[in-house]
């Protein structure tokens, strides 16, 4: 990162106080710094699932939509069953 980079980061630690389910989508070819951003996304968010894919650059969703579908579509289910089971 940049040194403006990890001024944006300064509140990482409030990732725990999200309550709700978080995907984190990223590509084995995605730079050092965004695999270590997801990694401590993923760690931090209680309710987070990291999905990696393979043989895209950055840019998933149009490089590989059929796979950033699935892995939306995924999401979204779970996302559902979370909320049946908190009663929202």
């Amino acid at each position: 990162m940049g040194a403006g980079g990890s001024s944006r980061w300064r509140d990482a630690s409030r990732l725990a106080e999200i309550r709700v389910p978080a995907v984190v989508i990223v590509t084995d070819l995605d730079t050092c710094s965004s695999l270590a951003i997801t990694d401590m996304l993923a760690k931090r968010i209680r309710l987070a699932r990291k999905v990696m894919s393979s043989e895209a650059v950055h840019l998933i969703n149009t490089e590989q939509p059929e796979r950033f579908n699935r892995a939306a579509l995924d999401f979204m289910h779970l996302a559902q069953g979370h909320r049946m089971t908190q009663g929202d």
